[in-house]
């Protein structure tokens, strides 16, 4: 008997797991386009929905929680050039995927049109063109890489004082080892007030 109300108990756990996970999918959905600094971050990849999830659990010796939505710009980041760096990933879930997107010398609003994409060395590329990659993490960290006349971004918002930036994107990407692998992003939007997301994700790390 003893062993019997032991196994409904983990099998009632265990479902109460599984709805947790489901009612998450479920929930998930593309952010609207705003410009208030919602710290907001979606796109489609092949139809496939990204949006950012912190990855607090890699909190152990050696590694650090990383932020599933960062954006640098400008001189206080140690750049003197303007150049923007956007990045949104899922961290969270195994198989998740990233975006990183670069702007050179972005002093204002408007259409930025993306060229040939390289691998960043660092918090911002080497390239003197706006790019993009997409990191695959769960396809053996598969590289995707934007090319001349691919997509762009669009900068809807630019406060540099506030530190709130917004835009919308959308482009192709090759697999810089198959010619033949072309993914699109789709419906890209970002909200982003860099003061508070900082502050929101330290508090979220402080223990």
């Amino acid at each position: 008997m003893k062993t019997r109300k032991f196994l409904n108990g983990l099998i009632g756990i265990f479902l109460l797991a599984a709805c947790a996970c489901t009612k998450d999918i479920i929930n998930e959905k593309l952010p609207p386009i705003t410009t208030t600094g919602a710290n907001t971050f979606g796109c489609y990849i092949d139809g496939e929905l990204l949006v950012p999830k912190d990855n607090l659990a890699s909190w152990t010796p050696g590694t650090s929680p990383v932020s599933g939505i960062e954006l640098l710009h400008n001189s206080l980041e140690g750049d003197s050039k303007g150049n923007l760096t956007l990045i949104g990933g899922n961290y969270k879930d195994s198989g998740g995927d990233e975006i990183y997107i670069y702007i050179y010398n972005m002093n204002e609003k408007g259409v930025y049109l993306f060229e040939e994409g390289c691998i960043p060395r660092g918090d911002f590329s080497e390239l003197e063109v706006h790019h993009a990659v997409i990191r695959k993490m769960g396809e053996k960290n598969k590289i995707y890489l934007t090319y001349r006349d691919s997509g762009s971004i669009t900068i809807i918002k630019y406060d540099p004082e506030k530190r709130i930036y917004s835009g919308t994107f959308s482009f192709k990407a090759v697999n810089r080892d198959d010619s033949n692998d072309i993914i699109e992003i789709t419906e890209g939007r970002f909200d982003i007030d860099v003061i508070r997301l900082r502050k929101e994700f330290k508090d979220k790390t402080t223990f």
